[in-house]
């Protein structure tokens, strides 16, 4: 991840409406397993209704709907189409990792072996 990323970056990234406060994001996470300053998605706002937001107080939350009206709620949530689509462009232009591809250092590779082309 390059610089800095916050709910407000994502917003705008993926056309979505910022709901709440703009939090730091410097890590994906599940609804299941919070982690502080991340991202996570529901698939439906009534999700929330099951989920105890004590743990989630720096977590933006990627929705397809408005938040409810009543109930408990996160401190950041954006609103998307598709939530979980709009989570894997997060992850694949955020927080994806691009290596050189290489033979392994600990690769054992015979004298006389040829390797084709393609080869992974």
């Amino acid at each position: 991840m390059n610089g800095m990323l916050d709910s407000n970056t994502v917003a705008k990234f993926l056309n979505g409406q910022l709901v709440g406060k703009n939090i730091k994001i410097v890590q994906p996470c599940s609804l299941n397993k919070p982690k502080p300053a991340s991202i996570a998605f529901a698939t439906s706002p009534e999700i929330l209704n099951k989920i105890d937001f004590s743990d989630f107080h720096d977590v933006t939350i990627l929705l397809p709907t408005a938040l409810p009206k009543t109930g408990a709620k996160p401190a950041s949530a954006i609103i998307v189409a598709n939530p979980r689509l709009a989570f894997a462009k997060v992850l694949t232009a955020y927080f994806e990792t691009k290596t050189e591809p290489k033979i392994a250092d600990t690769a054992k590779i015979g004298r006389d072996v040829s390797i084709g082309c393609n080869v992974t």
